[in-house]
C-alpha cells in the first residue's frame, strides 16, 4: 500500500497524480506535500496547489492573486482580497499540458519570491 492508496483506488487517478508530480519536479524548484485526510497540499512557505482526490478525476485548488482567464476553470473563489482559490478538474493526462503547469509554476512563484 503506498500513500496514494488512501486518497484513491483509481489507478488512472493515481497516475495522474504521479505524473503531475513529476511535471512539476521538472519545472519547480523544490516544493514539499502535506497529507491531509482528505487532499494533498503542495506547499513552500504556504501552500500554492491542493490536488483533491475524486472518483475520476482530480481537482487542483490552484491559489493565485487573480482569477484564470480559461474556460478550463471549474470554480474560483475568493478568499481574501488578493488570494483566489481557482480549481481546475483533471480527467486526463492529456489535461497536464503548459498552459496548466504555467499556472502552477505561477502560483509557486508567489510563495517563494519576495515581494518588494
Amino acid at each position: 500500500m503506498t500513500q496514494i492508496d488512501q486518497y484513491t483506488s483509481n489507478p488512472e487517478v493515481a497516475s495522474m497524480y504521479e505524473f503531475l508530480l513529476n511535471q512539476m519536479r521538472v519545472k519547480l524548484g523544490p516544493f514539499d506535500q502535506e497529507y491531509k485526510k482528505t487532499s494533498i497540499h503542495v506547499v513552500t512557505s504556504r501552500a500554492f496547489l491542493g490536488i483533491h482526490f475524486m472518483k475520476n478525476d482530480l481537482r487542483l485548488n490552484i491559489v493565485l492573486d487573480h482569477i484564470i482567464d480559461s474556460e478550463r476553470l471549474y470554480r474560483c473563489e475568493q478568499v481574501s482580497k488578493r488570494r483566489f482559490h481557482n480549481v481546475v478538474r483533471l480527467s486526463d493526462l492529456t489535461e497536464i499540458d503548459d498552459e496548466l503547469l504555467g499556472w502552477i509554476e505561477e502560483a509557486y512563484r508567489m510563495t517563494v519570491e519576495k515581494k518588494p
